[in-house]
């Protein structure tokens, strides 16, 4: 009687798990290069226009600006970067107080203040100079910043402290270029304040309508301290 060779099926899951690394490998090669996009999209100027409706091209600025603050590290905020920094936020305030017809402040005279210290910071060969400007520069900012609260936001008051607060932290006694984190978390801290101006609850239902490719990828909509993709 012939013998009857039974031959034994080889297990199939070494391929289902081939299978699924080889889609994990593929996911993680597109999130990364996604994170990529989204960080070159928020730095690239031409992006920073789209997608944004009805927002002032200089508020805009200043919140991208913001956002792409908080990915840095500390050696990376130089006094260069802060410069940039608080002439952008002078000029978002100017459009806001226009805006809302903010009364009791010289609107062209706060400005020229600002762009002054930010000129200063860049300019000035003397750090520790530039520290101590810097931290007038941003409380008379603070300043600016109450008036706007007091007059049309009163329920922003706590943001405001905490904006006055981290305007205070900075060391006139230590250079600008070692006080990274005290910068991040003022300009962190003022982009709410402003945000919260912007998009208020009419203007944030609007927002989640029309889905603003350029906002929909940053940290101010979480309200935390890296750029989050919401797909």
């Amino acid at each position: 009687m012939a013998d009857i060779r039974i031959q034994k099926k080889k297990p199939i899951w070494p391929w289902v798990l081939g299978v699924l690394l080889g889609l994990l490998v593929i996911w993680l090669v597109v999130r990364v290069f996604d994170r990529e996009r989204q960080v070159a999209d928020i730095e690239d100027p031409e992006v920073q226009n789209e997608g944004t409706a009805g927002i002032p091209q200089e508020i805009n600025e200043f919140l991208t600006y913001v956002a792409v603050t908080d990915t840095l590290s500390e050696e990376q905020i130089d006094h260069a970067h802060v410069s940039r920094g608080v002439r952008l936020l002078a000029g978002a305030l100017e459009v806001l107080s226009k805006e809302y017809r903010i009364s009791g402040i010289d609107i062209k005279e706060n400005r020229a203040r600002l762009d002054g210290v930010a000129r200063y910071i860049q300019q000035s060969p003397n750090t520790g100079l530039r520290a101590d400007s810097l931290r007038s520069g941003l409380i008379s900012a603070v300043n600016w910043m109450e008036q706007l609260q007091i007059q049309r936001f009163p329920r922003l008051d706590t943001q405001i402290g905490q904006v006055r607060a981290a305007a205070k932290s900075i060391d006139i006694d230590v250079q600008i270029d070692e006080q990274g984190s005290e910068v991040q978390r003022f300009f962190n801290l003022s982009g709410g304040f402003i945000r919260d101006i912007v998009f208020q609850e009419e203007d944030v239902l609007v927002y989640r309508q029309h889905k603003f490719c350029h906002f929909e990828n940053m940290y101010l909509w979480t309200k935390k301290t890296t750029i989050i993709y919401l797909g």
